[in-house]
């Protein structure tokens, strides 16, 4: 059979290219190749697919068996009979999915095994999330039938893009905790991977923005902010440099200190978002412990002079800490500058 190609379509997410039908794959490749990587899926990956009308044009849908779904968007409904036929004669159904267009801001929620969040309405679908979209899901202040969803930042858009940063889904009964905790786990907003090496408690970590207490903990490649509402994974790559900075009306035996976190990729807190962590620290004499023998650290961070356990000034520790495991440049102030 031939392959069959269609111009212009766009992989929901990511950007517009073309589309392939060719002998056991689907393979979709952007215009430019900045903008995303192909995809090529194997047909025996696919287990269904659905299509749904948008307008003057078509979504289609393809739902994997270990991979989240694939909607690409922008076909011609005379293109439909010709795709329903390619899938059919390798096995594959193609049904239509029934979409809600009477409008209306209520519906219900629920999740399926591929890790998106749909929202119906007398089972028609009105729209969905892909979790793996999802940066951040709290229950605002002690609103406990409220859920805001924010997204994740796409590297790739520009200053007239139109993106959705954040949603807000109002749900009866206070109920809004289990979605929360349901979203949290369908997601990688608060799983690790590996072990923790060092932790920071919430009274050795009180940060002035974002303002609020963390707990810190630091892994191989990547740190971890835990909040009363907000968690953050941060990797060190996308770190780019630390300030040590001591507050000028600092006075007495105890010194105040702001540690500086410069992010290539901000956080955010709703509409606010944070470029620099501002971690309020001091001088106090602490002891710290890494969760690795002294082979361990040597052989991973060679000549940084950590050890399995050190006493020092807090404010120093975790500049030296900081610097050997993102292996980025901590800038402080001297004595000799006046």
């Amino acid at each position: 059979m031939a392959a069959t190609t269609f111009d212009s379509i766009g992989l929901v997410g990511y950007a517009v290219g073309t589309l392939r039908l060719d002998g056991a794959q689907i393979r979709w490749a952007p215009r430019n190749a900045e903008d995303s990587a192909p995809r090529d899926v194997d047909l025996d990956q696919v287990l269904r697919v659905t299509w749904s009308p948008v307008g003057r044009r078509c979504h289609v849908k393809l739902f994997l068996k270990e991979a989240a779904p694939l909607r690409f968007e922008g076909f011609r409904k005379a293109d439909i009979e010709s795709i329903k036929s390619f899938l059919t004669a390798q096995g594959i159904a193609m049904d239509q999915e029934e979409v809600e267009t009477g409008g209306g801001n209520y519906g219900a929620l629920n999740f399926d095994d591929a890790g998106v969040l749909n929202f119906t309405k007398e089972g028609k679908q009105m729209f969905e999330i892909n979790l793996s979209n999802v940066s951040q899901c709290v229950t605002p202040g002690n609103k406990q039938d409220e859920l805001e969803v924010q997204f994740i930042d796409a590297d790739s858009s520009t200053k007239d893009d139109q993106l959705l940063y954040s949603m807000r889904l109002w749900i009866p009964g206070q109920q809004a905790s289990e979605y929360q905790s349901s979203v949290l786990q369908k997601t990688n907003i608060s799983s690790h991977t590996g072990d923790v090496l060092i932790e920071f408690d919430r009274d050795q970590a009180t940060f002035v923005a974002p303002k609020n207490r963390y707990n810190i903990e630091l892994y191989d490649s990547f740190l971890r902010m835990h909040g009363n509402m907000y968690d953050y994974k941060i990797r060190y790559s996308d770190i780019s440099r630390f300030y040590m900075l001591q507050k000028p009306t600092s006075s007495g035996p105890v010194e105040i200190y702001s540690f500086v976190i410069c992010l290539d990729k901000p956080i955010r807190q709703g509409q606010q978002k944070y470029p620099y962590l501002v971690w309020q620290t001091n001088n106090e004499e602490e002891e710290i412990t890494i969760n690795l023998s002294e082979e361990a650290i040597e052989e991973r961070f060679p000549g940084s002079g950590l050890a399995p356990s050190m006493t020092g000034p807090l404010h120093r520790l975790i500049g030296k800490i900081f610097k050997s495991f993102t292996r980025k440049t901590v800038f402080a102030g001297s004595r000799r500058f006046r």
